[in-house]
């Protein structure tokens, strides 16, 4: 703790002055006319008031109870921001970004030590959901500080599909073109005997060509996967460092 000396300077009693008939009355009247000097670079004043104090009272601090801030004069009365120009902190905010130019004490205009926004918006984080560093809990992928991953869209690869059929037509070629046009080109003749139904001259087994209908809807197309989900900034300091009283 800061010890102060007090330097007493003993006042002078009046001409002609009669000692009282009791010492504390006597203790009482020097007392009254002493003062007390301070050694003015063992302390700091503080002034509290709501407005600026007036220009003789610039070497001393101004705690402004408009504000709640501590000011000192530096060609303005000047407070420094609690987190430095290089912070890490990070704030969500719900506003438009020309209501951000005047958040916390700021004001709209270039950026200068006591002049500028405050605050402005992390770029690196457009279009970005945080994530807590770590292991993800169904993967157990472990994330380190400043990754990036995820998609706001996924199309499936042929492994990410369940066990699933598709409809389809089978083509056969007749010898005599009752059917002649087979699409997928696959298929072998088909002969059919004059007296008889055998699926060939040899009653053996022939190819048949097949091709799919087309499937329901759109395939090969991505979809979303976002949560449901509500936008504002994510904001960092600006290279302002200090409050200004206005």
């Amino acid at each position: 703790m800061a010890v102060a000396t007090l330097k007493i300077i003993p006042g002078t009693l009046p001409a002609g002055y009669c000692y009282p008939s009791d010492v504390q009355t006597l203790n009482n009247d020097i007392l009254t006319r002493a003062s007390v000097s301070l050694e003015s670079s063992s302390f700091t004043v503080i002034i509290t008031s709501a407005s600026q104090p007036p220009a003789t009272d610039r070497d001393k601090l101004w705690m402004n109870t408009s504000d709640d801030r501590i000011y000192r004069w530096f060609g303005a009365w000047t407070s420094r921001h609690p987190f430095s120009t290089s912070s890490k902190v990070r704030y969500w905010y719900l506003g438009t970004l020309t209501d951000l130019e005047t958040f916390d004490g700021g004001e709209a205009g270039a950026v200068g030590a006591s002049l500028g926004p405050m605050w402005e918006e992390d770029t690196d984080f457009i279009g970005r959901i945080p994530l807590h560093v770590g292991a993800l809990p169904t993967s157990g992928t472990v994330t380190a500080l400043g990754d990036t991953g995820g998609l706001d869209q996924v199309t499936l690869a042929d492994n990410n599909t369940p066990p699933h059929v598709h409809d389809g037509i089978a083509y056969i070629r007749g010898v005599s073109g009752s059917l002649t046009s087979d699409p997928s080109g696959e298929s072998d003749t088909f002969y059919h005997e004059n007296g008889g139904h055998t699926t060939s001259e040899a009653d053996t087994f022939h190819s048949a060509g097949l091709r799919t209908t087309e499937l329901v809807g759109t395939s090969g197309e991505a979809f979303d996967s976002m949560n449901p989900y509500k936008t504002g900034y994510w904001i960092k300091r600006t290279f302002r460092v200090y409050y200004r009283a206005s």
